[in-house]
């Protein structure tokens, strides 16, 4: 994005001075998140987050091709156990990002098991682009197996 290339990195080139870049469709929170991860900021790495925020802080690092640098942090906010199916189903949708075999197997699985309505319920436009449709009709088709 940088680049020159690309339109923002373009202007940085032509910028007499500091250069300011605005990315309103980016998660601030995520981003200062990943940040800490990467600069060893320990101190200001949650140890715990909510679902909505693995997502978030995945979603992010997708878009900056960061994931792996972030691994490990990832492996440590996905260990608690999460209950309520939204909160799964935005596992799934991390666990998908970072490729994550694992953690989606036992995401999907408690999802199964434990979610008695429907998965259309818990989708929404960000888990569609990330979790192909074939999964929530697997998922469905598993769940009524069992």
């Amino acid at each position: 994005m940088l680049g020159p290339n690309w339109k923002e990195g373009h202007d940085m080139r032509h910028s007499n001075g500091p250069f300011e870049l605005f990315l309103p469709d980016d998660d601030a929170a995520a981003l200062e998140i990943i940040c800490s991860v990467i600069h060893y900021q320990n101190d200001k790495i949650p140890q715990t987050l909510p679902a909505s925020d693995v997502l978030a802080v995945a979603v992010a690092a997708d878009k900056y091709d960061c994931l792996n640098a972030i691994q490990f942090a990832y492996r440590a906010w996905i260990r608690k156990p999460k209950e309520k199916s939204e909160d799964l189903m935005l596992l799934t949708a991390a666990a998908c990002l970072f490729a994550d075999a694992q953690a989606f197997k036992e995401a999907t699985a408690a999802l199964i098991l434990h979610h008695h309505g429907s998965y259309l319920a818990l989708s929404g436009e960000e888990l569609e682009a990330i979790i192909p449709w074939k999964i929530f009709c697997m998922l469905e088709e598993e769940r009524g197996f069992n």
